[in-house]
């Protein structure tokens, strides 16, 4: 996997320029390096933009890892903070539930995690990464592909962000368009 490197080389690095037997690399492996330091990665399903209890729960039973509510006032999907708390009450306890934010102030941030069990905020506005890392979670950042993004120059801007995730991009639209 691109990024990863193997416990061998890994030892290898840490042990540049010490002595000693094998300068502490092992000859011998019995997981693949992928196992140790990347681990395998597991597609995720995060069901967004819902707006009732029943939808939620329903997205769980069908499989979903996380549901995702919409905290953005001109999207038809959005909610408010009491009906984030009441959709999200009996949902089970490993279900990710993730808050998209549209270029929101901060009390609008707060006012939605405090009111339901928001564990991952999703970030798809004109967010500074500074901005994204402030409120206590964990976050992602949404890159709208269109001609031009540098994913590179991006992922290094937004290197503590959990994860980048790739929208479509359409003109006056902030995102959840494909």
């Amino acid at each position: 996997q691109a990024g990863c490197e193997t416990p061998r080389a890994a030892v290898a690095r840490r042990n540049r320029g010490k002595r000693g037997p094998n300068n502490g690399v092992s000859t011998c492996y019995r997981r693949a390096a992928s196992d140790i330091l990347c681990p395998a990665m597991r597609t995720r399903v995060k069901i967004c933009g819902i707006t009732r209890e029943q939808d939620a729960l329903e997205a769980v039973r069908q499989g979903a890892d996380a549901i995702g509510l919409v905290f953005y006032p001109p999207s038809p999907r959005c909610v408010t903070p009491d009906q984030a708390a009441a959709i999200t009450r009996r949902l089970p306890p490993f279900v990710t539930v993730v808050g998209l934010f549209v270029n929101a102030d901060h009390a609008s941030v707060a006012d939605a995690v405090a009111a339901g069990r928001i564990g991952l905020l999703q970030f798809h506005g004109s967010e500074c990464p500074t901005y994204c890392g402030e409120h206590g979670r964990p976050w992602i950042k949404a890159i709208r592909m269109q001609d031009g993004v540098d994913l590179a120059r991006a992922a290094a801007d937004y290197g503590d962000a959990a994860a980048l995730l790739l929208d479509a991009y359409r003109p006056g639209l902030p995102g959840g368009t494909g």
